[in-house]
Parts: structure tokens; sequence; C-alpha cells
């Protein structure tokens, strides 16, 4: 059967080199073709499971970011999400509007019409065109003293990676002539902060902001004692039923700390909360908070450079101080002594991205539509 043919490019922001909304065919996404839309996206785009990759730590971070804006800010931001049957596209009634799509961007960027957006979830840091390339550090290794650092310029050309995404879907909700359009074209908001959402927890973990020449850890199988629960996407769209040192960052962690220790998704987030009450209380959250507007290319470019830090020190490093390469085992001393830099980052992750939203939202009015995507 053929599919609805929709043109729809969305990555437009402050270089000219991006396609813009102009291309999209709004007469597909209107009334009842809207719902072949969707069934392109999720019923011909042949994926082969239902729940993508990193969803609890995505949902996490919506979530927590949610709970932190005002409540002025909440509505906003769940008017701009709501469907026209009263849901935000998650059947989880524990998440909020914000959890609810935090994975909405893992789930359409192997089809076709958002194939584009792929190289949005992640920073290729060009490790061999540096002199010495970007082995792994000690602990104590600081962004100052390493020579593996973050360049916009060589890492995000036109403006492509995570860091860039950031910044376009950050300001195109802030755009006061988009708003005005908001009638006309009230996906655009939509889709911007379910990419918004996600791409900041993107750009919190560790290995999205990597070495090009390993894809972010892509290409080292490990050995991690957690069972695979679901066939792992990796970074082209292939699956793979084994562990590499990517997956174990974005999900093997995560997983193993819920059924060690917290029992439930739910258990995890009060357990993060709980970091972030700490932050508050220690005055670190003053850092988290130095650089949190994700309009600024200058924000997302240090939140960068701590998740590349940390992948150097901790990430690629084993728990023994050697690299991690193809075929190393991960033993229980690294899960022990990562786990306390996945939930930071989590945290992390879920303060800018409420920062960011109140920055930007907290004095717009936004007028409820019923379309749906």
């Amino acid at each position: 059967q053929n599919c609805v043919n929709i043109s729809y490019i969305f990555f437009s922001g402050q270089n000219n080199n991006m396609p813009t909304m102009t291309t999209v065919s709004k007469r597909a996404l209107r009334g009842s073709k809207v719902l072949l839309f969707s069934y392109f996206l999720f019923g011909c785009s042949r994926l082969t499971r239902v729940e993508c990759w990193g969803k609890d730590g995505h949902r996490i971070i919506g979530n927590l970011a949610y709970d932190r804006l005002t409540n002025s800010t909440q509505k906003i931001v769940a008017d701009i999400l709501r469907n026209e049957d009263g849901s935000y596209g998650d059947d989880d009634i524990s998440s909020t509007p914000l959890g609810s799509v935090a994975n909405w961007a893992d789930k359409v960027r192997f089809t076709k019409f958002y194939s584009w957006s792929t190289p949005l979830h992640y920073v290729d840091v060009r490790d061999n065109d540096i002199n010495g390339g970007c082995p792994c550090n000690s602990p104590n290794t600081t962004i100052a003293t390493s020579n593996c650092v973050f360049h916009y310029d060589r890492d995000c050309a036109n403006d492509k990676c995570a860091v860039g995404a950031i910044v376009n879907y950050t300001n195109r909700l802030t755009d006061p002539h988009s708003f005005l359009r908001e009638r006309r074209d009230p996906y655009e908001h939509r889709v911007s902060l379910r990419f918004l959402t996600h791409f900041v927890g993107d750009l919190h973990q560790p290995l999205h902001c990597a070495r090009s020449s390993d894809k972010g850890g892509n290409t080292f199988h490990v050995h991690f004692d957690a069972p695979i629960k679901n066939m792992l996407q990796q970074r082209d769209g292939t699956f793979e039923s084994k562990w590499n040192l990517h997956s174990v960052w974005d999900v093997g962690i995560i997983e193993k700390s819920i059924s060690e220790y917290y029992g439930s998704r739910q258990g995890l987030e009060k357990a993060i909360l709980k970091i972030i009450y700490n932050m508050e209380k220690s005055g670190e959250i003053e850092h988290i908070l130095k650089c949190p507007d994700g309009r600024q290319k200058e924000c997302g470019s240090a939140w960068a450079e701590e998740s590349l830090n940390d992948a150097l020190n901790w990430a690629y490093r084993n728990s023994d101080g050697k690299e991690v390469e193809n075929g190393s085992v991960l033993p229980d001393e690294y899960f022990t002594t990562r786990l306390p830099i996945v939930l930071h980052r989590l945290a992390a992750a879920s303060i800018r991205l409420a920062a960011s939203l109140e920055a930007v939202l907290s004095d717009k009015k936004v007028i409820h539509t019923k379309i749906k995507l």
C-alpha cells in the first residue's frame, strides 16, 4: 500500500544551509490525513520493536524537568503537546507531558520523513583530527587540561549535531513570529518541543558527545553483566542482541540500577530527585545553571564539553584504568563507579531543560489546537 507522501523537513534556525518548514505539505497534516501520517510513521516504517532504547532515561528527564516548571509554564507546555484525545503520545500514565514525548524523536528517526534528524542526536568529536587523539583520562582530568575538546565549527558542521539542534529548536519556541503563526502551523511548536526535550537528554549522555572514530563507543562490543530486555537499536538503525559500550551507557547502567537498587523507573526517578535536592542544598546547582539557556550556542557547547569529559574520564576508561576495547569485560566495579555519573547527568539534563523552557515560554500564550501529530 502507498503511504502518504509528505515532505516534512523541520530543521531551520541560525544557518541558511538548513531546510525550513516551508517545504511541509500542510494539507497532508490536516483532518483525517493526520491519521495516515501517524500510520506511516509507526506502521510503514517497519520498526522491529515498539519500545525504543533509552526510554527510561529520557522519560525521567522529561518528568523531572516538567515538575520544575512554574504552573503557568506547565500549562503552556501541556497546551503545546496535548493531542486531540487529551493524551500526549504515551500510554504511561505515570508520565508528565514532557516525559510522555521524551522518546518521540527516537521513534521517528529511522522513518522516511525524519531520517534527516539522525545526526542531531549526538556530537561526533573528530578525534582523528586532534593531535594525540582522544585517549581515556584519569578521573581528575578536566576539560582545561585535556587536548581533546569540543570545537563547534569542526564537530558541528552546518549546525547539524545535538548542540546545533538544541539551539535551533529552543529558538523556534521563542520566535515571536512563529507564535503568531500558531493557528496555521500548530504542529511547529509541538515538534520543536518534542525534539528539544529529547536532544537535551541526548547531549547529557557522555557517549553522545564522544569520539567519532568509534561512533561514540558503538564499535566496542563488551561483556556487561546485565540481561538485555529488548533488541538494542544501533546508530545506523540495525538491531543487536549483545552489549556495546554505547548501549551500556544508554540503557545498561540504568536498567541494572533499577533491577538491583530502585525496583522501578519511578524509584530511580525519586533517587534522582533527591540528588537534585542535594544539589540545591549544597549550591552545586549554581554550577549546573551557570549557562542554562538552550538558545545560546555557548551553553550547549559547555554541556557538550562536560559530556565529552565524562566520556573520556569514565566511559572509555575501564575500572582498571585501561582503555575499553572491543571485547572488554566491564566488571561490577565499572557499574558501581559509573552509576553516580549517569545519575548526575540525568539530573543536570532535567534542570537545564526546565530552565530553558522557563526562559522561552514563561511569558507566552499558546493557542490550543486539536491537530494531532
